[in-house]
């Protein structure tokens, strides 16, 4: 039998039974496994990064990001170690596969980047992108892809981007900025896999 809503569950608390309907109980508390929404951040004005934490309670995550739009350039990520005071300084390693969905045209790109792991949602508008991301005490990964729509010749991208590196500290906050263009409008929205029921 399914559990619904309006049924009652038996709580204990200090020898106490206590009856609760389902649907006051906490979200993101028991049930089964599956993603919890983190932190949403809609964007309404013009920013250069949006900061991301990254809770102690999780070691996998999925950013998405739907119809975001900037005025050209890349994006990609900062990474700290200490909540954002300070952030990573040494190269990370970071491989992108573009194709132009019009012309069918592929270009495989890669390098080692101050700082930053370069996601490479192209383009100018109209972005979505997925990214999974592992943050233990000894390694920052991630890899995703995104899409989006080039307005200078109205091009169609796809991206398939990936990076990691070796850390001393967890990684508990990624700064997801444009290089050189601000984001005007969308919605980040960062998950977090609970691995347990």
């Amino acid at each position: 039998m399914a559990v619904t809503s309006t049924d009652l569950l038996m709580i204990e608390r200090g020898g106490t039974l206590y009856k609760a309907p389902v649907s006051e109980l906490p979200s993101g508390g028991g049930g089964a496994a599956g993603l919890v929404l983190l932190q949403q951040e809609t964007i309404t004005t013009a920013v250069s990064a949006v900061d991301l934490d990254l809770p102690s309670g999780y070691s996998r995550f999925r950013l998405i990001g739907q119809q975001l739009t900037r005025n050209g350039g890349y994006s990609g990520v900062d990474l700290s170690t200490d909540g954002g005071a300070t952030f990573l300084s040494d190269s990370a390693v970071f491989r992108t596969f573009s194709r132009d969905m019009g012309s069918n045209t592929t270009v495989a790109g890669g390098s080692t980047d101050t700082k930053t792991i370069e996601l490479q949602t192209n383009e100018d508008q109209n972005v979505f992108c997925s990214y999974d991301i592992v943050s233990v005490a000894t390694r920052f990964a991630i890899h995703g892809q995104s899409n989006g729509q080039d307005i200078s010749d109205s091009k169609w991208w796809g991206t398939i981007a990936w990076g990691a590196r070796v850390v001393t500290s967890r990684v508990d906050l990624i700064r997801y900025k444009g290089f050189s263009n601000n984001f005007t409008a969308g919605t980040l929205s960062l998950y977090g896999y609970k691995e347990s029921v």
